[in-house]
């Protein structure tokens, strides 16, 4: 397994959270991407509903994960979110290349692109954990805020981080 760290540190550090984030990385062709070799994570808090637009940013945190030759491979994720992001949603943007750099600028290319976003992926002072295959080209999947685990004392539930009555374990 290839760890990749990625601090998402826009103010202060004492109110921190951070997600580790596990995903099953495709090969180009089960991405729907031919050509790809890179897939490169864009990770913005925004409360939109609607998947963020234009071109990645240059200036934003970012992470790039190698799309391997013979089949898919498990590769770690971790964001820290200061306190005043973390009950936004997230959204990870995951857009396919054929290098890195080809990702940014004119060679921008949408219909190479897919979005996750989490409803909560973040707990002030906690570690949380979400493991997922990422998403094909011109997928979007939306991940809610109970399958984001976290502040469990005990083995996870099939059911999911919340109680019965739909409260997070981190917020109890």
């Amino acid at each position: 397994m290839r760890r990749a760290w990625l601090a998402l540190l826009l103010a202060g550090c004492a109110q921190n959270a951070i997600l580790e984030l596990t995903f099953e990385v495709p090969t180009a062709d089960a991405a729907g991407v031919a050509g790809a070799t890179v897939a490169v994570l864009e990770f913005r808090s925004d409360a939109s509903t609607v998947p963020p637009s234009g071109v990645l940013g240059t200036d934003m945190p970012s992470a790039t994960l190698l799309l391997p030759p013979g089949g898919p491979v498990t590769q770690v994720v971790s964001v820290v979110a200061p306190g005043d992001a973390v009950e936004t949603p997230l959204w990870v943007g995951v857009h396919y290349c054929a290098r890195e750099a080809g990702c940014l600028g004119a060679d921008f290319n949408p219909m190479n692109q897919s979005w996750v976003r989490y409803e909560r992926a973040f707990y002030v002072g906690e570690y949380t954990e979400h493991g997922l295959p990422l998403p094909a080209a011109m997928e979007r999947v939306d991940v809610d805020a109970c399958l984001v685990y976290g502040c469990l004392d005990r083995e996870r539930p099939s059911s999911g981080a919340c109680d019965m009555a739909g409260v997070h374990a981190c917020e109890q």
